[in-house]
């Protein structure tokens, strides 16, 4: 009882934080400055900061070494990760938050295809097949969406790109665990505010500089909003992992799913974005699609375990 408890928390921790930190993020885009690359800089350095407390002040989780042999599979990682946030939050300013989620929910579209591409694996039939009212519920929501526009649908797909991306090159360079979930994710928050922070100087750095000494702009709460955000997002990753520890990945991708819907439904509540009767069939379409491609490659890779086991 204590195990599913504790799983309920975490999964209602995940939900709270996931919640609070898109609709933080929506406000600091509509309300303060509309540059995505200032809030992704912002979120990385805030969640290097939080991974830094959570570990060696408050001393929560025990770091792990970090030589240059054990950090250098990470980078790419890192790297990915820096684009595909970034990607996400151009998404997000440029369409209604529900949509993004819309488009985001259909990352195994990417996971499959880079996977049969890159590492050479293919799956039953019944897996693509799922894939396809993924595509066709995105594909119906982009058609039937008010706040439509190419810019957030293309950087809501490139983020699915780079973080299917990043779970291929993850399952190529750890064939053996290096980190665990925590130290990988704060480590790798770290590298990618440093991948972002050239991008923030060449596209960001003057606007916001001249932005900031404007009068009436409260650059120090824009700050301090910007940090809690970064935390808050941060703390939401901690209790995706802490599911993801205390689940299968099976169960993880399931509650994720779940949480993906109850966060669209807030946000289309909390910011009165117009829902078409055809908008709510193709996000129905998109989570049909991920729970079936999540049981059919269950079922594929158990087929696969007792082949070897022959």
């Amino acid at each position: 009882h204590t195990m599913s408890a504790a799983t309920a928390a975490s999964f209602l921790g995940c939900l709270g934080f996931s919640i609070l930190t898109d609709a933080l993020t929506k406000h600091l885009l509509r309300e303060y400055l509309d540059l995505p690359v200032t809030l992704t800089l912002g979120q990385f350095t805030a969640s290097a900061v939080a991974g830094f407390v959570f570990m060696y002040v408050l001393r929560l989780h025990a770091p792990q070494p970090r030589d240059w042999t054990r950090l250098r599979p990470v980078v790419p990682i890192m790297g990915l990760q820096a684009a595909g946030f970034l990607s996400t939050n151009f998404s997000v300013a440029s369409v209604a938050v529900s949509f993004m989620h819309t488009i985001k929910a259909s990352e195994s579209v990417f996971t499959a295809l880079l996977a049969l591409l890159v590492l050479g694996k293919r799956y039953s039939f019944s897996v693509y097949l799922a894939l396809v009212p993924m595509v066709v519920g995105v594909a119906l929501s982009s058609k039937t969406e008010f706040s439509f526009n190419m810019l957030g649908l293309l950087a809501g797909l490139l983020s699915n790109l780079c973080f299917a991306a990043r779970s291929v090159v993850s399952e190529l360079v750890f064939s053996k665990r290096v980190y665990d979930d925590i130290n990988l994710y704060w480590l790798v928050c770290c590298g990618a505010a440093v991948f972002v922070l050239p991008v923030w100087l060449l596209s960001d750095y003057g606007t916001v500089l001249a932005w900031a000494q404007q009068p009436h702009t409260q650059p120090l709460q824009f700050v301090l909003l910007l940090f809690v955000c970064g935390v808050l997002h941060f703390s939401y990753n901690l209790f995706s992992f802490m599911i993801l520890s205390r689940t299968g990945p099976l169960t993880h991708v399931v509650l994720h799913a779940v949480r993906r819907i109850l966060v669209i439904l807030f946000s289309i509540a909390y910011f009165r974005n117009p829902v078409t009767s055809l908008n709510y069939l193709g996000m129905a379409l998109v989570f049909v699609g991920v729970l079936a491609y999540t049981w059919a490659l269950a079922r594929f890779r158990a087929a696969q375990q007792r082949k070897e086991k022959q």
